[in-house]
């Protein structure tokens, strides 16, 4: 029983590979614009299991540092999917009909957003989870704030 409970928790901790492949699946089924959105969902799905690891009590019987590696890892991965979805923004908002000082400002909002996730790629193994989560909360508080300036109603271009 007891060797069994770290399996259990390890599948309660959603390390199981069957979600990176929907991810995955679902990056092939999408355009570039799409794709921007998916990767968004799934850092909104690693945020979620960061803080589902930052809040757990652990049994020592629990690799810590094994489950800490795997959720660096997919921090990592979303951050360079994340990074490459903004680099594309500059060419998507180039088709866009918009005031040119709003696109110069989504494009420069675009490659701060990619810096910032290539920071966090980078620097991710060596933060402490708080500081990780944090980070990821910013990036997607830039991600919600680009959308909210940019995503105009059918009914009117953005400005």
């Amino acid at each position: 029983m007891r060797a069994a409970l770290p399996l259990v928790l390890l599948g309660a901790m959603g390390c199981a590979a069957p979600e990176q492949t929907r991810y995955e699946q679902e990056l092939e089924r999408v355009d570039a614009v799409a794709a921007h959105a998916v990767h968004n969902e799934r850092l909104q799905q690693v945020m979620r299991r960061l803080g589902r690891l930052e809040a757990e009590r652990l049994p020592q019987a629990l690799d810590v540092s094994a489950a800490r590696r795997r959720q660096v890892e997919a921090v990592v991965r979303i951050s360079h999917a994340m990074a490459e979805s903004a680099a594309q923004i500059p060419e998507i908002a180039a088709g866009i009909e918009m005031d040119e000082g709003a696109r110069e400002e989504m494009v420069d909002r675009s490659r701060a957003l990619q810096e910032r996730c290539l920071a966090l790629a980078r620097e991710a193994p060596e933060l402490p989870l708080d500081e990780m989560r944090a980070r990821l909360e910013a990036i997607d508080r830039s991600c919600s704030g680009c959308h909210e300036r940019f995503r105009a109603p059918a009914d009117r271009p953005p400005s």
